[in-house]
């Protein structure tokens, strides 16, 4: 160690790799949740004086493993300076440990930081909580802001080097991805919120989530792809439900925020770490992976029925994705994603970044708010695999990880030997677990319910389909769209029984199903009867009735009339079943069992 290091650090001298021994250290946060880092403070002697650090979480691992530990002697690659509560200390970035001395240290003297003149330092605040749980708004209490003389990135701090001891940063990063604006309400109010993810020229990765107001004034300016210098927010510990990144903080900015365009080339685009397919039954459920691959296929675009989420339409789009691994998945597209129209027959490349993982019957990746896509990349992982196809590769010995289904395992063609009898959903207790369960099986159409009219008026707003009610004046009024419309549109809500050899089980089938089945709109059959067609209209579902189709259902156990009742949807169905196309599934099933 080198007497008269420490004076020159408390100086302000920090461009040189100082030689310090470790007089002390201490895990000043342990904690039994492996979301939350542990902190380790130092103590570093010069041979003179005694300053404390902070080990910076990436390092955690040198003192957990015994690596870093009193009578250590280590050389500072990085390090920056910090004030706390009036008292100067070292944040260790990178570090290199060069040898040990146990021998005593005399007493040390504390090196003492000149008093700050600005406004005392606060402890780290944060929201709390998780997204539709307890956040509440922002605080007024704002951290004071860096000013930023410049663009020449001289007090640009490094991502990786932010830590809640740090009340006065700048960063700047690109915007690797961009939320949806989206609401939440609890109990403490409401508001709307977006997040955004930023990359530095460090490969330093963070979140960062801005509420209400901050939502209001920084959506329109911050666009993904762009290059900014950021001062000013609040970092707390990352809540891995919502951030993915490889950063244990994120950050919540505000309306005093400083946010500045700039332009930066050594900022990547965004941070890949790809995965091969084949190595996706490795990967833990409900994770994130990075993933370069070719569209093999894609289906059309379908709206489904969420019950958990009141009954609201979302819209989905699958796609069987395939690689140099020679593996397959499913990858699930939701919401306007799943709705942009794109030529999939071009059998595209595409870079995917924080995608989820996950097991329904195999493994399958869906698209989050938090991913990004991009459609043939200008990247070398992609070259790569462009020129792999080119040279026939993909063309045999596929194997795929997802054998029943996308997200949700809805959509995939079943295997037969993987189809159930209806008798197995009563006797396998299916849709009593958190999750809905999905089976496929061949039935016939025996009654259909007829009670009640089998459609609701809906809104004619594309995309709502919410239900209406007419008014005096002949209007549909939509509470959702709050306006109305002179004339309404109406959709199916039918329910039928369908038999096997086994059962007979009544299902739900909604809009597209139930179009399906009776081959006519619910506004054609509407017209039917109000024009007095009654022979016709009865004639319609007379031919539905021993209808011969394959159905993949949906089956959970719903809470109705304050009893639990499990429910089965239809989420997809052939009608009439394409005997065709049976009989090479049935081909293939004995070609593998021999």
């Amino acid at each position: 160690v080198s007497a008269g290091t420490i004076a020159r650090i408390q100086g302000g001298d920090t461009e040189f790799k100082p030689v310090l021994k470790i007089t002390g250290i201490k895990n000043i946060n342990p904690s039994q949740d492996s979301s939350k880092p542990s902190r380790y403070r130092l103590s570093l002697n010069d041979g003179q004086l005694t300053i404390q650090g902070m080990l910076a979480t990436q390092l955690n691992e040198l003192a957990e493993n015994g690596s870093l530990c009193v009578g250590s002697i280590v050389q500072l690659a990085e390090f920056i300076t910090q004030n706390l509560n009036g008292q100067q200390i070292l944040v260790l970035l990178n570090l290199n440990i060069v040898g040990h001395d146990d021998s005593a240290t005399d007493a040390p003297t504390a090196v003492q930081a000149p008093p700050i003149p600005a406004a005392k330092s606060t402890p780290p605040a944060s929201y709390g909580g998780s997204y539709g749980g307890s956040y509440g708004g922002q605080s007024n209490n704002t951290r004071p802001v860096q000013r930023m003389s410049d663009d020449s990135g001289g007090n640009i701090m490094p991502i990786s080097a932010l830590n809640p001891y740090s009340n006065r940063w700048t960063i700047k990063a690109r915007v690797t991805n961009k939320s949806d604006m989206r609401s939440w309400e609890n109990a403490r109010g409401s508001g709307k919120l977006f997040s955004v993810d930023l990359l530095d020229a460090n490969n330093g990765e963070i979140r960062a989530t801005l509420f209400k107001e901050a939502a209001d004034k920084w959506y329109p300016i911050l666009e993904q792809g762009q290059v900014y210098i950021i001062s000013g927010g609040r970092l707390k510990v990352a809540d891995r439900k919502y951030s993915k990144l490889n950063n244990d903080y994120e950050l919540t900015l505000d309306t005093n925020t400083e946010i500045k365009a700039s332009f930066d080339d050594n900022i990547k685009q965004v941070n890949y770490n790809f995965i091969k397919i084949a190595d996706l039954n490795a990967v833990e459920v409900n994770s994130s992976v990075d993933l370069v691959a070719i569209v093999r296929s894609a289906e059309e675009c379908k709206s489904i029925i969420s019950q958990k989420m009141g009954g609201k339409e979302l819209f989905k789009r699958d796609l069987v994705l395939y690689d140099d691994s020679n593996t397959e998945v499913r990858f699930t597209l939701w919401g306007e994603k799943a709705q942009e129209e794109f030529n999939w027959n071009e059998v595209p490349i595409l870079a995917l970044k924080s995608v989820g993982v996950g097991d329904y019957n195999g493994r399958t990746l869906s698209m989050r708010s938090s991913s990004s896509m991009a459609i043939n990349p200008d990247i070398p992982e992609a070259a790569q695999l462009f020129n792999w196809r080119q040279n026939g590769g993909g063309e045999s010995g596929m194997s795929s990880l997802s054998s029943a289904g996308g997200s949700g395992g809805a959509d995939r063609d079943v295997p037969i030997q993987d189809r159930v009898q209806l008798s197995l959903i009563k006797e396998n207790a299916l849709g009593l677990g958190e999750k809905p369960d999905y089976v496929t099986f061949k039935g016939v159409v025996t009654h259909i319910f007829r009670e009640r009219e089998p459609w609701y008026t809906a809104c004619p707003t594309k995309d709502c389909n919410k239900k209406v009610v007419e008014a005096f004046d002949g209007q549909w009024s939509c509470e959702k769209c709050n306006a109305q419309y002179p004339n309404c549109t109406r959709r199916y809500m039918l329910y039928a029984s369908i038999s096997d050899h086994t059962n007979d089980t009544g299902f739900t089938l909604f809009n597209d199903t139930a179009e399906q089945l009776l081959g006519h709109s619910a506004d054609e059959m509407y017209e039917m009867k109000q024009s007095g067609n009654e022979a016709g209209y009865e004639q319609v579902f007379q031919k539905a009735i021993f209808t011969q189709v394959l159905v993949k259902a949906r089956v959970k156990q719903d809470m109705r009339d304050d009893e639990m009742k499990t429910k089965s949807t239809v989420v997809k169905l052939e009608c009439p079943l394409n005997y065709a196309a049976e009989c090479n599934r049935i081909l293939d099933a004995i070609a593998k069992y021999q």
